[in-house]
Order: C-alpha cells, then structure tokens, then sequence
C-alpha cells in the first residue's frame, strides 16, 4: 500500500475497510502515538442519502467522552475525502470480541 500523507499525518497501513470508507494506522508528524484514521470519499459523504448520517457520527464521536468509545481526536478535509482521526484501539474487531 501506498502511504498517504495528509498535513501533518501518515497513513501507512490499512487496517480494514467497509461500505462507507477504509481505516488506516496512522501517525502524526512529531508524536510516537498512533491513531485510527477513517477515510471516508467526499462524494459519498456529501450525497443527499448518506450527508445526514455523516453529520450524525461526526456531531455523537465530538459530544462522546467515554473510556469504552473511541474518542475522535480531529477531522482533516482534502478535496476528495474527509479523514476522521480518532484514537487507536488495540485488540480487534467488535466482530472478533462477538464470535
């Protein structure tokens, strides 16, 4: 895979992908951490179907402040895609922790 570099952040590893967008493993120029970064393309955020549930999710991850949910550290905008950055969880899949 290709790395992205958005600003001041690397996408260097897919971590999974859905109906909606793909996940990267993420790192943040000048910081060890690592993050989760959600890329989600313009065109099917900004559709009249899927806008409303786009805004939904970003309005409910910025309100959230708990230890069992991800938290969304900032959101980055080119003129293809919207990158959610959030916090990196470790462990798996829901589905893994389900089966």
């Amino acid at each position: 895979m290709k790395k992205i570099e958005i600003e001041d952040l690397s996408l260097f590893k897919l971590l999974g992908s859905g109906s909606f967008g793909e996940v990267y493993l993420t790192k943040k120029e000048g910081h060890s951490q690592l993050y989760a970064t959600k890329k989600i393309p313009r065109a099917m955020a900004d559709s009249e179907k899927v806008q409303k549930y786009f805004k939904n999710e970003i309005t409910i991850l910025q309100e959230l402040n708990h230890k069992n949910i991800m938290k969304l550290i900032e959101i980055k905008e080119t003129k293809d895609d919207y990158y959610l950055v959030c916090e990196l969880c470790n462990g798996g899949s829901l589905n893994d922790c389900l089966d």
